[in-house]
């Protein structure tokens, strides 16, 4: 699922409504307690997704000689991102910052030690 889509989604330079993200087979729920939207979406569509918006921020990094990089974390099985300068392959930034998600995975697997058990 990905959470709380608002507003629109800017493709291609334009911005295209959240609504018409959803296509059939996927469901929309609004909260009663909340103007928040949601939208789940099937694996394909939310890769598209994810793809132009991808491919939208790189256009607009342009400028700035910079582009956007997704790496895999192998310990907590997600990915990160990271901001490359284009002439140099210098990383800007990472977000998370990938030390940040080591400390992270260094302190599940310490927990992980003392509290899980197989049942």
């Amino acid at each position: 699922m990905i959470g709380s889509i608002g507003g629109g989604l800017p493709v291609n330079g334009a911005v295209m409504p959240a609504r018409s993200v959803i296509g059939i087979g996927e469901s929309y729920r609004e909260s009663n307690t909340s103007k928040e939207r949601s939208y789940e979406l099937s694996e394909k569509d939310a890769t598209a997704l994810l793809e132009r918006a991808v491919a939208f921020a790189n256009s607009h990094l342009k400028t700035s000689k910079q582009y956007l990089k997704f790496e895999y974390h192998d310990q907590l099985n997600k990915y990160y991102v990271k901001v490359v300068n284009e002439d140099t392959e210098e990383v800007v930034r990472e977000i998370p910052p990938k030390k940040l998600l080591d400390m992270f995975a260094a302190i599940a697997d310490a927990i992980g030690i003392l509290v899980d058990k197989k049942i």
